[in-house]
């Protein structure tokens, strides 16, 4: 229950929906009035947002595989890779 109500209080900071709740009782019952297409539409700008971190922390972290991912995905754009580019 923690994990999945973590996830769902991230979707609250960037919702409309957000008014700071008193309990936890309270967030859960403001959690199950945000509409489920809502929730996922902002579950993927959050991913969506992540993608230039992700990549920016694995070019840091390994440049060389980082690169070498890249060239092959854009040397195969007709087959793309299996292997995302950032594997963090």
């Amino acid at each position: 229950m923690g994990a999945s109500l973590l996830v769902r209080c991230e979707n609250l900071v960037i919702s409309k929906f957000f008014s700071p709740p008193d309990s936890q009782a309270d967030l859960l019952n403001h959690l199950c009035t945000v509409p489920l297409k809502e929730y996922r539409k902002h579950r993927q700008l959050l991913e969506s947002a992540e993608t230039t971190r992700r990549f920016m922390y694995c070019l840091h972290r390994d440049a060389e595989g980082t690169l070498q991912r890249l060239v092959v995905s854009y040397a195969n754009l007709t087959n793309p890779p299996k292997t995302p580019l950032c594997t963090i």
